[in-house]
Parts: C-alpha cells; sequence; structure tokens
C-alpha cells in the first residue's frame, strides 16, 4: 500500500513537471519560430539556385542561368529580412518581470557567492552601510556582473568609510563609526538573464543590499 502510494505520488510530480516544461508558446513566440524556420528554407535554396545557374551558363543557357542567379539574390534578401524579424525582441527598459521577489545581500552572506536570475529590466537598489567601532576605516565596491561573462556591468556601491574625512561645505567629519548610512538610487536597462554580485572590496565594513524590481514612477512599468 505504501509502494503504491509513493508510486502515485511520482507519477503525479512527474506529470506536473512535464505540463509545466511543454506550455505553449505565445503567438509572437510562434511567428518568429515560423520566420526563422522560413529562412532556413530559403537559405538552403540560395546553393541550390547557384548550382543552376552554374549548370545552365555551362550549358549555354543564357536566360535561365541570369534567372537562377536572379532567384538565388531574391532568396538571400528574403532569408535575410526572414532572420531580421525572427531575433528575439529585447523587453522594455522599464519591464518588470510579475511576481519577481527581491533579492537581499549582505556581509558574510551564503546569497553573496550564489548566482541569481534577474527577470526585470528596471530596480531599486537600496543600501546601506556602517562602519564598525572596531574599525579605524572601511572600504566597500560592489557590482552586477554576469555569471557566464567575469566583467563589470554596473556598480551597485562605491564607498569609503572613513571618520577622518570631511566635509567640504561644513567641514565636519562625514562619516561616524556605529551609524548606518543609506542609499537609495534606480537602474534600469538591465539585460534580463544569470547575474553574480562581486565583491571588489570588503575592508570590514557592515553592509545590506537590497534589489528590488520596479521603482516608484508616476508611469507605470509595463508588467507581464
Amino acid at each position: 500500500m505504501d509502494t503504491f502510494k509513493i508510486g502515485e505520488r511520482v507519477v503525479r510530480v512527474a506529470s506536473e513537471r512535464i505540463d509545466t516544461s511543454w506550455m505553449e508558446p505565445s503567438a509572437g513566440e510562434l511567428h518568429k519560430m515560423e520566420l526563422f524556420a522560413l529562412g532556413l528554407l530559403l537559405l538552403i535554396l540560395v546553393p541550390v539556385c547557384i548550382v543552376g545557374a552554374v549548370l545552365a551558363w555551362y550549358w549555354r543557357r543564357k536566360r535561365p542561368a541570369l534567372a537562377c542567379a536572379a532567384l538565388s539574390l531574391v532568396c538571400a534578401g528574403l532569408a535575410v529580412l526572414a532572420f531580421w524579424g525572427a531575433r528575439p525582441t529585447p523587453p522594455p527598459r522599464q519591464f518588470v518581470a510579475a511576481g519577481e521577489p527581491p533579492i537581499t545581500f549582505g556581509r558574510n552572506r551564503e546569497e553573496n557567492r550564489r548566482p541569481f536570475e534577474l527577470q526585470s529590466t528596471q530596480y531599486t537598489v537600496n543600501w546601506s552601510a556602517m562602519l564598525p567601532p572596531s574599525e579605524s576605516a572601511c572600504g566597500l565596491r560592489v557590482s552586477l556582473q554576469f555569471a557566464t561573462a567575469h566583467r563589470d556591468v554596473r556598480s551597485l556601491i562605491n564607498l569609503d568609510l572613513d571618520p577622518m574625512s570631511l566635509d567640504r561645505m561644513t567641514l565636519e567629519r562625514r562619516y561616524t563609526a556605529g551609524t548606518w548610512y543609506r542609499n537609495t538610487e534606480r537602474i534600469y536597462g538591465v539585460e534580463p538573464g544569470r547575474y553574480e554580485l562581486a565583491i571588489l572590496e570588503d575592508t570590514g565594513c557592515d553592509w545590506s543590499l537590497t534589489l528590488t524590481p520596479g521603482w516608484s514612477d508616476p508611469r507605470p512599468p509595463v508588467v507581464r
């Protein structure tokens, strides 16, 4: 009896995964797939027409040779247009994926070393940093980069907490040990994909960073 229940549960879970993985594509995706298939077909016809033109010219049939050459040029042009129409459309600069949760990072957190997925193109970056009383000064530089290509994409935090630094206007100390300093900014035009956090410098600061999809803008972003 227990074996039967376990088998039934396994079959149910497998069927649910199959249903979710084989979802029907949208009308726009089907149209792009059709254009891509048409481009491949036209691309195959190009060398066929070229071979026909060469054979017709060899058999001294000028008109069929010219017709095949012109047809190859037409097929090549149509194939380029089909591939151009089948290219993936990038999401708008203010695109926000529905249901995407915020991601929080911080000092000595396991999430800092794990790649994560970004689905939207616009995020609110909330970060806070503090100089511990036990430290004389600290620096913090954090960037966002692609997980597949190790290159800096966007700088998120660039901060030096030094109690000896003075404000140019008031000539007072800018930073005090044990005080949290917070900042909020917007980043947009982010390419959806797999990212990782690059901690370029962390010399003892206590910090926390949260990426929240969207932004409080009068114009509502596009939600899918």
